[in-house]
């Protein structure tokens, strides 16, 4: 009995096609598995670290809060803050001709400090004492203002975003308070003692 080479030839490709088949389902079946577990253990991990805040107004807490605490920055000598930084530590100070008049004073977080717009007096929502303060700005005669020119609310949705975001607390943007109309004489002393 004599063989054809064709129909040899065709059952060894046909069963090689198959067995490539199996063995290409097998491969996809395992790789499949394998994202679908390093998904869990992801998914899994990336809620244990996700943060959390309680829910506003609700007596029982669903979420604990687990932002990471804001370190606040030492205040170091404004005037020299002005320089750049190759020149700091020198005892040198910028010309006065150089300056806009107008700084910035950021109050402590917990401070809550605010300017009221009617007569741009400082206070604070939290109930801290800012009484030495407005006699400062009284002092060398400067006029205060809310830095970023948004409401309270818009500030507090952009703090609580950048919160859920870097899952850091944020500083109290509206505690960052314009000072301008200072005389240019006296803006070194007044920065200094602000």
């Amino acid at each position: 009995m004599r063989t054809d080479s064709r129909s040899t030839l065709r059952f060894h490709a046909s069963t090689n096609v198959s067995s490539l088949r199996s063995l290409c389902s097998a491969r996809g079946v395992a790789i499949t598995l394998s994202l679908a577990a390093s998904t869990a253990f992801l998914a899994q991990a990336a809620v244990a670290a996700a943060p959390t805040s309680t829910a506003a107004g609700s007596d029982a807490a669903l979420f604990t809060t687990k932002y990471a605490p804001r370190k606040p920055f030492s205040k170091r000598d404004p005037v020299e803050a002005l320089l750049p930084k190759k020149f700091r530590g020198m005892g040198l100070t910028p010309r006065l001709e150089a300056l806009t008049g107008n700084f910035v004073i950021k109050f402590r977080d917990e401070v809550k400090a605010r300017v009221h717009a009617s007569d741009a007096h400082l206070s604070s929502s939290a109930g801290a004492d800012l009484s030495d303060a407005q006699a400062l700005l009284t002092k060398f005669g400067g006029v205060a203002r809310q830095w970023i020119r948004k409401s309270e609310g818009d500030l507090a949705m952009l703090e609580s975003r950048a919160r859920e975001l870097s899952g850091k607390q944020q500083p109290d943007l509206a505690g960052m308070i314009l000072v301008s109309g200072v005389p240019m004489e006296d803006i070194y002393d007044a920065t200094r003692a602000l």
